[in-house]
C-alpha cells in the first residue's frame, strides 16, 4: 500500500496515538500525538473524529482538566485550613481557662470568704466569680457560675466548697501555710461542631494580715534582804514597773494621688506609697515592740511602717478605705493603739 501511494504522488498517511472516551486506541501514525494547550497542532489525516475536536480546540479540553483538579483539591487545602483554625483557637481557649483559675485563685487568698457557689458576681459578697468571669470573657470559652469551684488542698474542690469553714479540711481561721485551690471548667465548640470540655485548677497561699504577739511583763529578781543592823532598819526596794505610752496617728497620706488599678492584662497599675504622721513615743526596755497593721480595704493588708501597694484588678472603679492600726503593750499587758484611716478611689 506504500509502494501505491507513492507511485500515485500522494502522501503516506501518518500513524497516530490518540484517545477516545478515555481508551487509547490506535490511529495511523507513527509519532505520538499529544495535546499542547499553549501551541495547538494541526489536525492530521487519518484522525478520528473526537481526536481532531481536541486538535482544534485544545484549551476547552485544558479548562475542563483544571476544573477536576481544583475540585479535588480544594476539600484537601479547606480541611487543613479549618483544622488550623480550630487548633489555635482551641489553645488560646486553654489560656483562657489557665488564666481564669489563676485570677480566682490569688483573689481567694486575698478574701477567702468572698466566694458564693453557682451565684453572680457581687462585688461585695462574690469577688472571687467576679475575677474569673472577667479573666474568661472574650476567650473563645464558655464557663458558667456552677463550673466554678473553691476549697482547701486537704479537700479538693471537686464539689462546690465556700471557705467559711463548713467544708472538710477548711480553716475556720486560717493561719501562715494555708492553701486555697480554684477550679474553673469551661466548654469550647470547633468550628467543624464537636464539643471539647477545658479545665484548670490553681492553688494561692492564704494571706494573714499580722497578729501582735503578747507578752508578759519580766519578772524583777528580788534583792538580797540586807542584815539587819541594830542602829537601823532597811528599806524594801520597790518593783520596777516598765513606762510604755501609747502611740498616736490622726493621718494617712500617699503618693500619688491619681490611683488606678491592675488592667485586665497583668499589666502594673499604679504603685502607691503610704505612710503617716504617727507618733511613738520612747519606749521602756520591758514593753513589747510596736506593730504597724496597714488593711488595703478588700486588696491586702502590710506590716510595714511605710508601705507601698499596687491596687489588684478586681478594685477597679471602686472606693477603697485604707486603715492604719499602730499598737503596743503596757507593762500590765494591756493593748493599747490608734488608728486612722483614709477612702481613695481606685481608676481602672
Amino acid at each position: 500500500m506504500a509502494d501505491r501511494a507513492r507511485c500515485s504522488g500522494a502522501r503516506p498517511v501518518p500513524r497516530v496515538n490518540t484517545f477516545r472516551l478515555g481508551r487509547p486506541f490506535l490511529a495511523r501514525s507513527s509519532d505520538n500525538f499529544k495535546v499542547d494547550c499553549k501551541s495547538p497542532p494541526a489536525t492530521l489525516p487519518g484522525m478520528g473524529r473526537s481526536t481532531r475536536a481536541i486538535a482544534r480546540h485544545p484549551r476547552r479540553y485544558c479548562r475542563g482538566q483544571a476544573l477536576v483538579e481544583f475540585a479535588l483539591v480544594v476539600p484537601v487545602l479547606l480541611g487543613l485550613l479549618v483544622g488550623a483554625l480550630d487548633l489555635g483557637r482551641l489553645f488560646y481557649a486553654q489560656i483562657t481557662v489557665s488564666g481564669a483559675a489563676r485570677e480566682g485563685a490569688l483573689q481567694a487568698a486575698q478574701t477567702p470568704d468572698s466566694f458564693e457557689y453557682n451565684t453572680p458576681c457581687d462585688p461585695v459578697r462574690n469577688l472571687v466569680m467576679c475575677r474569673v468571669m472577667r479573666e474568661a470573657s472574650g476567650g473563645w470559652v464558655s464557663i458558667d457560675q456552677s463550673k466554678v469551684f473553691v476549697g482547701c488542698p486537704t479537700a479538693p474542690p471537686s464539689t462546690p466548697a465556700p471557705l467559711t469553714g463548713s467544708s472538710p479540711g477548711c480553716p475556720t481561721s486560717p493561719s501562715i501555710g494555708n492553701e486555697v485551690q480554684v477550679r474553673v471548667e469551661g466548654t469550647f465548640r470547633m468550628i467543624t461542631g464537636p464539643v471539647l470540655d477545658l479545665s484548670s485548677t490553681a492553688t494561692a497561699q492564704i494571706a494573714v494580715a499580722p497578729v501582735a504577739a503578747s507578752s508578759a511583763a519580766p519578772s524583777p529578781t528580788p534583792t538580797a534582804s540586807p542584815t539587819q543592823s541594830p542602829t537601823s532598819t532597811p528599806m524594801p526596794t520597790s518593783t520596777p514597773v516598765p513606762t510604755c505610752p501609747a502611740p498616736t496617728v490622726s493621718q494617712i497620706t500617699y503618693s500619688p494621688s491619681d490611683v488606678h488599678a491592675q488592667n485586665n492584662g497583668g499589666q502594673q497599675g499604679t504603685l502607691v506609697t503610704f505612710s503617716s504622721n504617727a507618733i511613738v513615743p520612747p519606749q521602756d526596755p520591758g514593753c513589747a515592740p510596736v506593730v504597724w497593721s496597714w488593711q488595703f480595704g478588700t486588696a491586702g493588708t502590710s506590716s510595714v511602717q511605710n508601705p507601698t501597694f499596687t491596687f489588684p484588678y478586681s478594685t477597679a472603679n471602686t472606693t477603697q478605705t485604707v486603715k492604719l492600726t499602730v499598737s503596743n503593750f503596757s507593762g500590765t499587758g494591756t493593748p493599747q493603739s490608734a488608728s486612722a484611716s483614709v477612702t481613695i478611689q481606685v481608676g481602672k
